[in-house]
């Protein structure tokens, strides 16, 4: 995590979150390490389907087709969120947390991840095991991974 700050800072780069699974947690987890407010500019709790229409814009179709929990949505919320905040990347995460199946028949523990950045928009699907509570860290932890990896390579 301190990694991500120190390139982010030393780049003068900035990040946001656009988050469904994980509730606030990855802004919660950047925020934790001091001089955050230099990269991170805040970010979007969308929980629920409605949220992610009215907030980020995604479309009410994409969400039809494929639902929320899905690549199209993923991304969309990851491109919905740079534009929105103009930072340099957008961290984007939606997922099913268990302990049930979704309305959807996605299946617990799937998860996708979205990372936009200046160029493109990274992303990847995830199947964690384990209770609620552990698929969320897990992806809270996966998706800062994956940004550290972005920015190490760049």
């Amino acid at each position: 995590m301190n990694n991500i700050g120190k390139i982010l800072q030393e780049r003068n780069e900035t990040v946001c979150t656009a988050e469904s699974i994980t509730g606030g947690k990855i802004g919660a987890t950047l925020v934790a390490a001091p001089g955050t407010s230099l990269y991170y500019v805040g970010g979007f709790i969308t929980y629920t389907a409605a949220l992610k229409i009215a907030l980020l814009g995604i479309e009410t179709a994409t969400i039809a087709q494929h639902s929320t929990v899905s690549e199209p949505v993923a991304v969309a919320m990851a491109a919905a969120a740079k534009e929105k905040t103009q930072a340099t990347y957008a961290i984007a995460v939606t997922g099913n947390a268990g302990p049930t199946q979704d309305h959807n028949d996605k299946s617990v523990g799937l998860v996708w991840i979205a990372i936009a950045t200046p160029e493109k928009v990274i992303r990847a699907s995830f199947h964690f095991e384990g209770s609620r509570e552990n698929v969320i860290q897990k992806t809270v932890d996966k998706s800062l991974e994956m940004l550290s990896k972005i920015l190490l390579e760049g």
